[in-house]
């Protein structure tokens, strides 16, 4: 089962939905499927256990960002500097990060696509940390929310079937387009199986 329909699984079961027919992409996952703080939880439990990636539960809520950051949020609104830095990332959602935004509003924003994406990042992110022969440098694979020359080498050097797509300057939004690529999923799932082959062979 690819990524995609193994997180649309966990959502309805967590969320109480009869299957994944009853999940869509563009969902909010809590303004159309209904999901709390509590919920959140849950997935992320269920991620781990399920798929076997850990997902920060304080940065995955908007859009990878940390929301605990103060310079991104204050007073549970955006900043002037978060609401610059997520346009850069997503610029096609300009219009929802705006200074001043209620955190609330952009939380409910979160739709299913966009978490699937944040779970398809974070595998290759923990596949590449295992690469420690390789001494490869996550700090520079982004820079200013974008992808960097030596980010895009990297990534093609290791999802060769993509390596037309790579290239720097892509925002986070874009990446997260290529990540969901039907030329992706294989080499993403054989890195998700590298990735729990390291983590039983540490147990």
């Amino acid at each position: 089962m690819n990524i995609e329909n193994q997180v649309k699984e966990i959502l309805a079961d967590a969320l109480g939905f009869s299957g994944i027919d009853e999940i869509h992409s563009d969902d909010s996952l809590m303004d159309d499927l209904g999901a709390d703080s509590i919920d959140f939880l849950d997935i992320i439990f269920q991620i781990e256990k399920k798929i076997g990636v850990s997902i920060d539960s304080n940065k995955f809520n908007v859009a990878g960002f940390d929301i605990n950051d103060s310079e991104y949020v204050s007073d549970f609104k955006l900043t002037k500097f978060g609401a610059e830095n997520l346009q850069l990332a997503f610029p096609d959602r300009k219009e929802k990060y705006v200074e001043g935004a209620a955190l609330r509003s952009l939380l409910s924003s979160v739709s299913v696509d966009d978490f699937i994406s944040i779970v398809r990042s974070k595998i290759i992110t923990d596949y590449l940390l295992l690469q420690k022969d390789q001494k490869i440098d996550l700090l520079k694979v982004i820079d200013k929310h974008k992808l960097t020359q030596y980010g895009a080498d990297v990534l093609i050097k290791y999802i060769p079937e993509l390596h037309n797509e790579f290239k720097a300057g892509l925002t986070l939004g874009d990446l997260g387009r290529v990540y969901s690529n039907k030329t992706a999923q294989a080499p993403i799932l054989k890195m998700l199986e590298a990735i729990k082959t390291s983590k039983q062979g540490k147990k």
